[in-house]
């Protein structure tokens, strides 16, 4: 959310070739004009529910109101755009935020019009400007594979190319050896553009990447319950290359996840687990640095609560992959290809579209509701649950132990009946069924069945809660 010095400094300067104010959504028409006119430019910022002259009026934020805005840019886009809505205050007023990044496809259309900006105002495209877009379109790289201006080979961190050479070697047996050239490396990684740095190239290998991409940043927060209040517990920003990132994060969240340690199959030593399968984790964290929309300023954002991790980065689904399809197998579509096959052949991701399809099986596996993915406004959002029947949780809950046993077990088997429980515990029917009143009443436990011997109980996670 911009803060109040933020839009004061945004509004005082008034209206420009970057920034539009709306008084109110019922112009949604001219929103859409602008939305084309920036997506068409280099991206601008629209404040709704401020007047033309700069005068702060505020508008009225339903339930529903951001998510139905998004979804009317979206329909009436073409191609589809996805700025990022948010809400605002301002002198007691709220506003709406609309953050538009300039288009890789265009132009972009509104009501079969496409708009361009100029100055402070919108205007139209003519036929021979869209076709001469269209062609200069075809010449134009993925973000990826742009020059990564101001940059120089000085700029490169040899050691970081010389680590990348032996995982490399070690995950998939690629040829160049540790003592190859750093020029010859980033040639066979088509991470040179006529002889110059891509923006991919600074990213993996260089010795400061924020220097040239300030927004190539992972933000990891760590809140004390179930929702974005303050304070938080702790927060942590990871810089660096693309590969420091992804460590750096995921050892921030495994060093706040329960840890227990569990015999190995035929051997008389400990394994580590954690609460939370790693191979989600890190396919999570993975996924969303390797196909975030960097052309975006906003960093990925990573916040743990304590019944669950939200991880999101800008930019939505690849077009040809659906939300359903991430459940099972589906195609591999990179956003960003110079910086996946990098990743590749580190062992960080496999290129079959298999990743999340495994982070579901995990979790099923481990006892944990499936993750969750979905699009928001113009990013993607991976949930993944935690175990919230952990011992010292139950006991927070003021469980007893004969009932912390049996919470044990549901998770272990997957139910349990009147009779389990009395025979685990030692109690008789009417105690049983005093406790399973206790369970059910704190939305630990989920009646299945009416009566009689057909009556089962299984957890009710919070994962099912929160939908209601």
């Amino acid at each position: 959310m911009r803060s109040e010095k933020s839009l004061i400094g945004l509004i005082s300067g008034g209206e420009s070739e970057r920034v539009e104010f709306k008084p109110s959504l019922s112009q949604i028409d001219k929103i859409m004009a602008s939305v084309s006119a920036f997506s068409n430019n280099k991206g601008g910022t629209i404040l709704v529910g401020v007047s033309d002259k700069g005068k702060a009026a505020g508008v009225d934020v339903g339930k529903n109101t951001l998510e139905d805005l998004a979804g009317y840019i979206k329909r009436n886009s073409d191609p589809p755009s996805y700025p990022s809505i948010k809400t605002a205050l301002l002198e007691g007023k709220t506003l709406i935020v609309l953050e538009v990044v300039e288009s890789p496809e265009k132009p972009v259309f509104f009501n079969d019009k496409a708009y361009k900006r100029v100055g402070k105002s919108n205007q139209r495209i003519s036929s021979h400007e869209i076709r001469k877009m269209a062609k200069e379109e075809k010449k134009i790289l993925n973000w990826d594979e742009q020059v990564c201006e101001g940059s120089i080979v000085d700029d490169i961190d040899k050691k970081k190319i010389e680590w990348f050479l032996r995982k490399a070697k070690a995950e998939r047996n690629f040829p160049l050896g540790e003592i190859t050239p750093a020029d010859d490396v980033l040639t066979r990684l088509h991470l040179l553009k006529d002889g110059k740095l891509t923006n991919s190239a600074i990213l993996l290998f260089g010795k400061d990447p924020q220097k040239f991409h300030a927004q190539a940043i992972v933000n990891c927060v760590q809140f004390r319950g179930t929702d974005v209040e303050q304070p938080f517990i702790t927060q942590h920003l990871y810089e660096g290359t693309l590969f420091d990132q992804i460590e750096g994060a995921f050892g921030f969240i495994v060093g706040v996840l329960n840890l227990s340690a569990i015999p190995e199959s035929g051997s008389t030593s400990l394994k580590r687990k954690y609460e939370i399968p790693e191979f989600a984790i890190r396919e999570a964290i993975v996924n969303s640095v390797a196909h975030r929309d960097y052309r975006s300023n906003a960093s990925i954002q990573v916040k743990l609560f304590v019944d669950r991790i939200e991880i999101w980065n800008s930019g939505r689904l690849m077009q040809g992959i659906t939300i359903e399809s991430l459940k099972g197998r589906h195609e591999s579509i990179p956003r960003n290809l110079s910086i996946c096959r990098p990743l590749y052949l580190t062992g960080h991701v496999q290129e079959i579209g298999s990743g999340t399809k495994e982070m579901v099986r995990l979790c099923r596996e481990n006892g944990l509701p499936e993750p969750e993915f979905k699009e928001e406004g113009s990013g993607f959002t991976t949930l993944i649950w935690r175990d919230e029947f952990t011992e010292e949780h139950l006991k927070r809950l003021g469980l007893n132990e004969r009932q912390r046993n049996a919470v044990m077990y549901v998770k272990e088997k997957g139910k349990i009946t009147n009779k389990e429980y009395r025979e685990i515990g030692g109690v008789t029917d009417r105690m049983a069924r005093m406790d399973f009143s206790l369970l059910c009443s704190k939305e630990i436990f989920k009646k299945i069945g009416e009566t009689g011997r057909g009556t089962e109980y299984v957890l009710k996670r919070k994962a099912e809660i929160k939908r209601k």
